[in-house]
This record gives C-alpha cells, structure tokens and sequence, in this order.
C-alpha cells in the first residue's frame, strides 16, 4: 500500500499484502496480510495496534491523499488528522484538488528523484 513503513531487517513473505499506511517493526517476519494503518511486529508479525481510529481510517482510505501532488496539500497540517482530513474532503468537494497525474518522484536530501531512478 502507499504511506507504509517497513523496519530495517523485516521480512515479508511472497504473497504477502501490506495496506496502506500499514507499519512493520524492524526485524519483523511478516507471514500473513497486514490491514490497512495496522501497526505489527514480532517473529511471525502480530498485531500490535492500529495507528488510527476505526474512523480515522475509514476517511483515509476515502480521500486516498496519497494521490495528490505534494504541493496540492502543502498547507496541510498532518500533525492534526481529523483536521487534515477536514481540509481535504473540502478541497475534494469544491474540485480545488484533482488526482496527480504526471510524473512521481521522491524527495533525497532536498532533490526530487524520478521514482525509476530506485
């Protein structure tokens, strides 16, 4: 999925699913599905909390904010989810925020990489 942190030295099993925004503890061995914004770890992986509300996610995954260009929610405050989520759902219903569709990239020490080039 998008918005997923894996830990140095986890393992993932081929065929293995991790939702988006899903988080894998370093030294993990993932052998099953791990749920959207889940957060597991261990040797096999268990769950260890969701990272959110059922809610929360629920929103998350609706506006998929991971489809818009970065600078389209620059002046976003992530710190405060709910609020977050206000501000793009409005964007959203007003068309002020269309799905990026141009090149992606990642960000490497302040220089915007073409994601090819990983």
């Amino acid at each position: 999925g998008h918005d997923v942190w894996v830990g140095s030295g986890a393992q993932i099993l081929r065929g293995v699913t991790i939702g988006h925004g899903a988080i894998v503890g370093e030294g993990a061995v993932v052998t099953h599905d791990v749920m959207p914004y889940e957060i597991v770890g261990g040797t096999p992986a268990k769950r260890i909390r969701f990272r959110f509300s059922e809610g929360i996610i629920s929103r998350l995954l609706e506006v998929s904010w991971w489809q818009y260009h970065p600078l389209d929610l620059r002046d976003i405050n992530f710190s405060d989810i709910a609020a977050a989520l206000d501000q793009i759902e409005l964007l959203q219903t007003k068309d002020l925020i269309a799905p990026w569709e141009g090149e992606w990239f990642q960000l490497k020490n302040g220089n915007a990489i073409p994601l090819e080039e990983f």
